[in-house]
């Protein structure tokens, strides 16, 4: 039985993910504004992040179905029960439209999917992660696909820290463009982001996200 986690040498020793190591950038200031304006509208935020948070799994499972040529069936992300016994159809709705979107796109792309769900781990950075797909066309394309308002500078670092874990593993095939999609949370909308290497910067963020994450569980064990 495969043990959940990321882990490194022998006796193997358990290492972060690449988003637990650079959540330290996460934004707080636009999802406290969100929250407070749905309070502000009459609405639980909990309730909408939710609602946003189903479509957007739905469609993302949707896409990794599509992509591994499965069936896609619409189900709760959670249960495998029909969806609609469980989720509201404008949930459902949104999902379609996502995945629709992301059809549309990749007709008009012609990018080739050769692997989904890509799991590395690297014992030069000590991290884990798994990312979306690997695309081809003409040119190796490492993709991640993300739902909300907007895209973020750590959404790029992740990207670019997966790029650095497939090529410590394939150091004979190096990432030659970076895709970052986007389903907006409100209308469906597919939104392609293109980027080309080295991203110089965003390596370097991650870099400094990944010594913080040390310092700061030493910072921690000093005062326990």
């Amino acid at each position: 039985m495969t043990r959940p986690g990321y882990y490194v040498g022998d006796p193997p020793e358990r290492v972060p993910g690449v988003t637990t190591v650079i959540s330290r950038m996460r934004p707080a200031e636009p999802l406290m504004a969100w929250a407070w304006k749905e309070g502000r509208d009459g609405r639980d935020y909990r309730d909408t992040a939710q609602s946003a948070a189903d479509a957007g799994t739905l469609a993302h499972r949707a896409v990794a179905a599509h992509l591994h040529g499965r069936p896609v069936v619409w189900e709760h992300p959670l249960s495998g029960d029909p969806v609609v016994d469980l989720i509201s159809e404008e949930i459902i709705g949104r999902a379609k439209k996502a995945f629709d979107a992301f059809l549309s796109w990749q007709d008009t792309s012609a990018l080739v999917c050769d692997q989904t769900e890509v799991r590395l781990v690297s014992p030069t950075y000590r991290v884990g992660g798994t990312f979306d797909a690997l695309l081809s066309h003409g040119r190796r394309v490492l993709a991640e696909w993300k739902t909300g308002n907007a895209v973020y500078p750590e959404h790029l670092v992740q990207v670019r820290a997966y790029g650095a874990l497939w090529e410590e593993a394939h150091p004979e095939q190096p990432v030659e463009a970076y895709i970052l999609g986007r389903w907006d949370k409100v209308t469906g909308d597919y939104h392609v982001h293109h980027f080309e290497p080295p991203l110089t910067e965003a390596l370097e963020a991650f870099l400094v996200c990944r010594q913080l994450y040390d310092l700061e569980k030493k910072c921690r064990e000093r005062i326990r």
